[in-house]
């Protein structure tokens, strides 16, 4: 039986329902999580490790591109959810109904963790999402900058780009352990966490925290939920019932 917050088994039966047959037609026999989250993990540092390896003197215009490209992926994330992530566009309907109809459906704000780690394919991106991002974001935009600018900035801007996809990743999966796991009692993790439970609130996944990773895009667009204070009360015993251990299987 599956339990949920502070090990009780009261699961809704609608949402039981729901991630039964999910796990049943979208989870194969032979997926493991450990592996995916590994080979996004090590995939993505070894990337990062090339693309530093070949900065040679680098000016402060070059140690510029950091900051300014994790700004703007931060921007792109933020418009990414709010966008084509929670409203079904042309040609990206497929993003939107995993995220909208799956991820969203399978977790709501009291069932935020996965139970065992074949659930982690549904927080994940697909594996092959790390060479379409690289293929599409991260290389073709670090070749015209080596080509306009300098390559000092092109492998800057590869290996920040590729950084944030990964921390993308992982502060997601974070964000869907129980509570228990002692990376979740990280300040800025809980912080984060309790930032990424709201956005699952139903009623306010197409208003709030669209930012899965830094808030910086939702403070400056105004779309950060403010509780109103006897919600803000409640908030630490709610976040407390997210200690259910989850099974490894």
């Amino acid at each position: 039986m599956e339990t949920g917050q502070s090990g009780r088994a009261d699961l809704p039966a609608s949402l039981r329902d729901f991630r039964t047959e999910y796990r049943a037609r979208v989870i194969g026999p032979w997926y493991n999580g450990f592996v995916h989250l590994a080979f996004v993990v090590l995939g993505s540092s070894a990337v990062i490790g090339a693309a530093l390896s070949f900065v040679r003197n680098p000016t402060w215009l070059d140690w510029l591109c950091l900051p300014v490209t994790f700004v703007l992926a931060n921007l792109v994330e933020y418009l990414g959810h709010r966008g084509p992530m929670h409203h079904c566009f042309r040609w990206m309907g497929l993003m939107f109904h995993r995220h909208t109809h799956e991820h969203h459906q399978f977790f709501t704000d009291q069932w935020m963790t996965c139970r065992s780690q074949k659930d982690f394919k549904i927080v994940l991106f697909p594996a092959v999402m790390l060479f379409f991002y690289l293929g599409v974001v991260a290389f073709p935009i670090g070749v015209l900058l080596y080509l306009v600018h300098t390559r000092n900035t092109a492998y800057f801007y590869v290996a920040m780009a590729t950084f944030y996809f990964m921390s993308y990743e992982v502060l997601h999966f974070c964000y869907h352990l129980d509570d228990d796991v002692w990376i979740s009692h990280l300040p800025v993790i809980r912080a984060l966490r309790r930032h990424h439970r709201i956005h699952h609130r139903l009623n306010l996944m197409l208003k709030y925290n669209f930012n899965i990773t830094w808030p910086i895009s939702d403070f400056f667009f105004g779309t950060i939920y403010r509780a109103p204070q006897a919600e803000s009360a409640r908030e630490p015993a709610a976040i407390a019932q997210e200690s259910a251990p989850a099974a490894q299987t």
